[in-house]
């Protein structure tokens, strides 16, 4: 069985995706206590699971008017 290579995105990479500016991916990093990873390089980079955990805040701020305590409630 083949599996797929994990796609992983970088910071850029994500903000596009979400449109969203980059600090708030940081801001929303800090508030919700998610980690990225990091390459060797030292580099921050986020794979299709964080990509979906961010989708979801940022649906539950933006979309159904959460505030940043209420999506944490939400989340944990």
């Amino acid at each position: 069985i083949m599996h797929m290579e994990e796609r992983h995105f970088r910071i850029g990479q994500l903000a596009k995706e979400l449109d969203v500016e980059r600090f708030v991916i940081r801001f929303w990093e800090k508030e919700f206590g998610l980690c990225s990873h990091r390459s060797s390089g030292g580099q921050r980079f986020y794979i299709q699971k964080d990509l979906d955990t961010f989708k979801l805040i940022k649906q539950l701020l933006y979309e159904r008017g959460f505030t940043i305590a209420g999506a944490k409630k939400f989340l944990t």
